[in-house]
């Protein structure tokens, strides 16, 4: 008995020891990565106090859904200290993943695994955390990434250190801008942890910056969505998994509106539709089976509308330059390929000898003003 009191005394005074020698800094000021737009709290994803949202959704709009604190330290120790509210983990999803933090540290290339903060739940306490995260890690400087969760709110948020170590603010590691908007599929419902959302691992393993705006049950094509993204800035592209939840006649009904709200603000931004997943729970459900069945159908009909909207914006974009510039097609064509071409980064080979062009080193022979081309092709077209 002695020996097991002596054990845990030993214990609790390392504890003890270790928050004494621990520095915490306040996350906040660091970078806060994952939100559409700044919405005046670190931690919430969407303001409505100045967007007006679904009411069934607000809740989940102050959800620390894809958020992530991203930071520099040369700490061996790295441990969390957070707040969030009193709410009891749900039958389908871990308490880590509800309520809990992951985090990864970049090697080279590859964002790798470190670990997690698990909450403390307690009948009586579910909202106070603090848990030690890695312990004993290498020397030299770290590049973290610290995924917040992804079903409850985060009233607050330190990080530990160790005295004399160095934490610091880290630039977004991430390039280009994709906001995802979807069901619980998006929203990551049932992952393991905070960082196996879909999102996420697309995020670590290509580099894109993906905006997690997952709704769990409730992303049914609604307005105040769609012009909620409409007026997000510098979006690259917007991936929906919106056909999920809603039925085949809600699809119907607020489909069209829904991409037209989006694309009077962002006429050329690419919006990419996902297909809902095929649900195992139709397999010997009749009545599941037609309403999923009768919502997939419904796809086709967005395929149509915006091939004839794109087939439109390209048109009049056409007419525009032609008629401002006094370009006809051929030319307008040919100085649009020349934009491009060198966006992607290609120069002119130094002649217009098909010979001289090389793919590899980016070098193209038709590089100039149409006038130089030694073939005619485009004169010919407008023509």
């Amino acid at each position: 008995m002695k020996k097991i009191l002596l054990t845990l005394f030993v214990a609790l005074l390392s504890l003890g020891v270790q928050a004494q020698t621990l520095k915490w800094v306040d996350a906040s000021t660091l970078n806060i990565i994952g939100q559409a737009e700044p919405t005046g709290k670190p931690y919430d994803r969407i303001n409505t106090q100045e967007h007006t949202m679904p009411e069934n959704t607000i809740a989940y709009c102050g959800f620390s859904t894809g958020l992530a604190v991203v930071f520099t330290t040369d700490s061996h120790i790295i441990t969390a200290r957070w707040t969030t509210s009193q709410s009891m983990p749900g039958v389908n999803m871990s308490a880590i993943t509800q309520k809990g933090l992951d985090l990864y540290i970049r090697e080279g290339e590859e964002w790798v695994y470190a670990g997690v903060a698990r909450p403390t739940i307690t009948a009586e306490a579910r909202d106070k955390h603090e848990y030690t995260i890695i312990n004993n890690a290498p020397d030299g400087k770290k590049e973290c990434l610290l995924y917040l969760p992804i079903w409850d709110r985060v009233e607050s948020l330190e990080i530990g250190v160790e005295q004399g170590s160095t934490i610091a603010a880290m630039e977004n590691p991430f390039r280009h801008k994709i906001v995802v908007h979807g069901s619980s599929i998006t929203h990551g419902a049932s992952s393991s942890r905070s960082g196996m959302t879909y999102p996420a691992i697309m995020e670590r393993r290509t580099g894109l910056y993906m905006i997690n705006l997952g709704y769990s049950g409730m992303s049914t094509l609604q307005e105040e969505f769609a012009h909620y993204l409409a007026q997000v800035e510098s979006a690259d592209a917007f991936v929906f998994d919106t056909f999920s939840n809603p039925s085949a006649e809600v699809i119907e009904e607020r489909f069209d509106k829904f991409v037209d709200i989006i694309r009077e603000k962002h006429p050329t931004t690419p919006l990419i539709f996902t297909q809902t997943i095929h649900r195992e729970t139709r397999n010997y459900n009749l009545k599941t089976e037609e309403f999923e069945a009768n919502k997939q159908a419904n796809i086709r009909s967005f395929y149509k509308y915006e091939y004839n909207h794109r087939s439109t914006v390209s048109r009049l974009i056409h007419e525009k330059f032609s008629t401002e510039l006094g370009l006809t097609n051929g030319r307008l064509e040919h100085k649009r390929w020349n934009a491009f071409m060198r966006s992607e980064g290609y120069r002119f080979s130094g002649s217009i000898e098909k010979s001289s062009r090389n793919d590899l080193a980016k070098l193209h022979n038709n590089l100039v003003p149409c006038e130089g081309l030694k073939d005619k092709h485009v004169i010919e077209m407008d023509e």
